[in-house]
């Protein structure tokens, strides 16, 4: 008798923690939308702005306070979010206390890819990127490179982009029928010939060491440029 009464109990337990489970379930996908939170990365380089990503979310802020938790397929909305052609990744969720949250993660320009009919950036996976209307990016330039290769030569952007110095230093990627690359910098007439796209950490590596010694020297306005394009050897040709 008393393992009945047990199971009973038991039993009963349970019908009660799912009926509450269901109601609280149930009244919490019927609450309304109470605020909508949006953080876009990196902070400092907003080529979409928050209005963008509001309209995306939600296509009438006005009407707010007046959408239901249940009415929202977060799953969709993180999906349109991710199509943006400034959008690298995107994450949307629904806190407990009712607030839509949506992180999204800006696509990295790499270089300004110049035409004969207009330009566009190239991000750091070798892709074609729209410029935007809201920031506009401090990176090279780059020239004479077919939008079908651009994969090709990413590497050689991002290794500009990944180190200080060359970061500053260098205003213009060219790429010369020969396909070798040649390098401008903010120095009045001292290019760089950099080659092919191979072996870029020790080129780099030599460029910034001849540039420092250079520099050290107080002579850069001495040279005109900066051949590494032989093995080890570093060539620089006075003016």
């Amino acid at each position: 008798m008393r393992k009945g009464f047990a199971y009973i109990r038991i039993m009963i337990i349970i019908f009660i923690s799912i009926f509450l489970y269901g109601f609280s379930n149930s009244t919490y996908e019927h609450k309304k939308l109470k605020d909508l939170k949006v953080s876009i990365y990196p902070l400092d380089k907003p080529f979409i702005n928050h209005e963008a990503v509001n309209n995306l979310l939600i296509q009438n802020p006005d009407a707010l306070s007046n959408l239901s938790i249940d009415t929202l397929d977060l799953m969709k909305l993180e999906q349109d979010l991710k199509e943006h052609q400034m959008v690298e990744d995107a994450s949307v969720f629904m806190t407990v206390d009712g607030i839509l949250s949506a992180k999204v993660y800006q696509r990295k320009p790499v270089a300004r890819l110049i035409t004969d009919t207009a330009f566009m950036y190239i991000d750091q996976h070798g892709k074609i990127m729209p410029t935007s209307d809201h920031f506009s990016a401090r990176v090279p330039l780059a020239y004479g490179f077919p939008a079908k290769d651009l994969l090709r030569y990413r590497s050689v952007f991002n290794a500009i982009q990944d180190d200080e110095l060359h970061r500053k230093l260098i205003t213009q990627v060219s790429l010369k029928n020969d396909s070798s690359i040649v390098l401008e910098t903010r120095l009045d007439n001292f290019v760089v010939h950099l080659g092919k796209p191979k072996d870029l950490t020790r080129k780099l590596a030599n460029l910034k060491a001849i540039y420092q010694y250079l520099k050290e020297k107080e002579q850069l306005k001495r040279y005109r440029s900066v051949d590494l394009r032989f093995g080890k050897q570093v060539i620089a040709s006075k003016n």
